[in-house]
């Protein structure tokens, strides 16, 4: 299966204009660390994970921030910090 690059933008890009629409302008960070799996294992469900690492939102922030800003350049892999902070969003229970 192909997934489209556009509709996941639309997609996500809706999802935050709804927040915003409901007057969700910031999101404090109450935790900050958490478990990854390597991708290797994640996507591999016949095999439970033998290792976890640790994340960190405020770093993952940090670097969402830079891409944002252009003092990084754009790079896919910087994806994963987008994905921890959406993560962290969508698992929020306020």
């Amino acid at each position: 299966m192909k997934i489209s690059v556009a509709t996941l933008q639309s997609a996500i890009s809706s999802v935050l204009n709804q927040m915003i629409k409901e007057g969700v302008t910031d999101i404090e960070l109450k935790k900050d660390y958490y478990w990854s799996i390597p991708s290797e294992d994640k996507y591999d469900p016949y095999h439970q994970p033998q290792e976890l690492t640790l994340g960190q939102l405020i770093e993952d922030w940090k670097e969402v921030c830079q891409v944002a800003s252009g003092e990084h350049e754009a790079e896919r892999y910087q994806i994963n910090a987008i994905c921890s902070i959406l993560q962290y969003i969508a698992s929020d229970d306020e």
